[in-house]
């Protein structure tokens, strides 16, 4: 490394296995500001225009695979711009992408490693005592379709409907009654942001909205919503009925009024081992700080006690969204807790039919299994 102050950017990954936890693999990456600057922009826009992608694959992953060996599943804790990326999305060539070699498992950080084998440790006990198997009830909360408005014929509205939602979440409820879940179900009117707060353990919470994300902090008159839009967990959110009403008032405050749910409101959640949903658009998204992950949904949610969240990088086709959520849910069985290899099947169900990433790989589940 060079001395003294630099403004380059590094990016040092660490493999560690079995046979190699006590003298971990290393390769760094020493493009970091290129990675950060115009790779992402590049990616993002292959991604936007669903045109082959020549260059990601090369410059994000290509060197940490020199580490990976022959494994099939990997446990990945990406930092900076690897949070804005979904790694199985990269493409190796027109036909092949990461995804077909190899299943990249998010999580957070690596103490999440350590909480997975707590948690198998347990259920092995618990197993041996009168053969019990440890499940939470099947208690589902489906969340989408709201009503932005009150008055549904307003004019020049600011947040557009989801109409395809109403069908997504209907059709969530048919395949997950069928197996037997007790389906709580808010639309329309009734999608409000305190059926969100006041949700009680559920073991899926899946909200089908619009996601928002400001990039920065906007001046402003007021002091007060000055300093409310520094904090990165209240510039993002989930839109609940309501909410477009709200925006017309032109308020930043979203804290203290019905029909936004702030990231920075998520924290106070009560989700213990919930897998969390987000399918709505870009609601991965939020402030990226090197070494401590990224400042928005994601993180509130994990933090409020979800064991998953699957959420969405980029604007999302609400045909295919339906369609692999459809197919996750199908795959889904909480006895067997395989909900990150039916979510990496139901992806890999979508390419076979839409070949480019843009649409399987929009989505990413993050957190341990």
């Amino acid at each position: 490394f060079e001395e003294g102050f630099t403004d380059k950017i590094h990016y040092a990954f660490l493999a560690v296995s079995r046979e190699t936890k006590r003298h971990p693999k290393l390769v760094l990456i020493e493009n970091g500001n290129e990675l950060e600057g115009k790779y992402l922009k590049y990616y993002k826009n292959m991604m936007e225009y669903q045109q082959f992608d020549k260059y990601s694959y090369q410059k994000y992953w290509q060197p940490i695979e020199s580490i990976i060996g022959k494994a099939k599943i990997i446990y990945f804790s990406p930092d900076g711009v690897y949070n804005q990326i979904n790694p199985e999305g990269l493409q190796i060539d027109e036909e092949k992408c990461v995804i077909d070699n190899i299943n990249v498992r998010l999580v957070s950080n690596t103490r999440d490693l350590l909480a997975t084998v707590t948690r198998k440790e347990r259920k092995k006990q618990r197993r041996s005592k009168k053969n019990q198997t440890e499940t939470k009830p099947m208690n589902a909360i489906l969340f989408g379709n709201p009503n932005f408005y009150a008055n549904e014929n307003a004019q020049d509205k600011k947040v557009q409907d989801l109409p395809g939602t109403k069908k997504e979440i209907a059709e969530i409820a048919t395949i997950l009654t069928a197996k037997g879940w007790n389906i709580t179900l808010f639309e329309e009117k009734n999608a409000l942001e305190n059926e969100i707060k006041n949700a009680q353990n559920p073991a899926i919470l899946h909200i089908a909205t619009h996601g928002f994300f400001e990039e920065s902090a906007q001046d402003n008159n007021l002091e007060i919503d000055k300093e409310i839009l520094k904090d990165p967990m209240r510039r993002n959110g989930v839109l609940a009925a309501g909410a477009g009403d709200l925006l017309e008032t032109g308020t930043d405050n979203f804290d203290i009024s019905e029909g936004i749910l702030t990231a920075y409101e998520t924290l106070s959640l009560y989700l213990d081992n919930t897998l969390v949903v987000l399918s709505a658009c870009e609601t991965g998204k939020g402030d990226v700080s090197v070494g401590e992950g990224v400042y928005g949904l994601q993180r509130a949610f994990l933090v409020a006690g979800a064991s998953n969240v699957i959420m969405s990088l980029f604007r999302v086709n609400d045909e295919i969204t339906e369609r692999l959520m459809e197919k996750f849910y199908q795959k889904y069985d909480i006895k067997l807790d395989n909900k990150r290899q039916a979510f990496y099947d139901a992806q890999k169900e979508i390419k076979t039919e839409f070949k480019h990433p843009a649409y399987w790989a929009v989505f990413n589940m993050i957190g341990v299994n």
